[in-house]
């Protein structure tokens, strides 16, 4: 949330030490929960649906936790996850230092996805949900309107292709995301454990996405909290309009066309359908 602060001129830089004094003071159990998520699948409206609920603090997407958890990203400086673990407590220690959270839940970027063990190992014993959508209709709306990190990829790969042949030659939207959101599924099947909760675009509503809140937050099912969550999706807050969140339908392609990819969800598909019949009653499992 002080992301925006770092690019100007009045910024006081302190030693890191002061982050490593908001860790020792930081109460690990205010953090409850994590999302992780394939993008263009509803996980903003997700996070968004933890506000209403009181004293509830949801970080989305902060570049500081980004650069911590993400372990190829670092300028390759090799790190140890405890003292990326301690600087992460550190820097939401500070955080509830100006907000007097009582609750603190994570929505990560996309591509943190590819690193769910390295982010599971730095906060251990957390809920954490992954939110997840077919291939097919993720690339129809990053055709539509590419994200920011993807331009940002895409305009890295244009560039080295310019430099090689001189060409600058059109970069794929799904040749360069395929591998990405394979990594994705697979992680989530192969994190999966008794913290874990997974949502998918087809099953998005008010119902599921109040489990998960429920879930995360060890609360009781509750009218008013109801009526706050149903609130929360009825404005949407990636929209210029106030507008409620609807899911779009489904183009109908079923898959990409990219075998690897394709098998990738299907296997997801099918293990999220068998882990919540393992898990049957068991809140925020959709």
């Amino acid at each position: 949330m002080y992301d925006w602060s770092f690019g100007s001129s009045d910024v006081e830089y302190a030693d890191l030490s002061s982050l490593e004094d908001y860790a020792d003071t930081f109460d690990g159990d205010r953090l409850k929960g994590l999302i992780f998520h394939v993008s263009r699948c509803g996980s903003t409206a997700l996070a968004n649906a933890f506000r209403p609920v009181n004293r509830t603090l949801v970080i989305s997407e902060s570049g500081v936790l980004t650069r911590l958890v993400r372990v190829d990203n670092l300028n390759k400086l090799v790190i140890p996850s405890s003292r990326r673990a301690c600087l992460a407590r550190g820097f939401l220690g500070a955080v509830l230092k100006e907000h007097p959270g009582r609750n603190i839940v994570i929505k990560f970027p996309s591509l943190v996805s590819s690193n769910i063990a390295a982010v599971r190992e730095m906060f251990p014993d957390i809920r954490w949900c992954f939110s997840s959508r077919r291939p097919s209709d993720i690339f129809t709306s990053l055709e539509r309107a590419p994200s920011g990190w993807l331009r940002s990829l895409m305009s890295d790969r244009l560039r080295s292709a310019e430099a090689a042949s001189h060409r600058g030659d059109h970069v794929n939207i799904r040749e360069r995301c395929a591998p990405l959101l394979t990594t994705y599924f697979r992680n989530a099947i192969a994190n999966a454990d008794k913290y874990a909760s997974f949502l998918d675009y087809e099953d998005f509503g008010q119902q599921s996405v109040s489990a998960i809140v429920y879930s995360f937050l060890n609360l009781e099912p509750d009218a008013a909290y109801d009526a706050a969550i149903h609130n929360s999706l009825a404005s949407y807050s990636k929209s210029l309009e106030k507008k409620p969140f609807v899911p779009e339908p489904s183009t109908g392609m079923g898959v990409t066309g990219i075998r690897e990819l394709d098998e990738a969800y299907d296997d997801y598909r099918s293990f999220i359908r068998h882990f919540a019949e393992r898990h049957i009653g068991a809140p925020g499992v959709c």
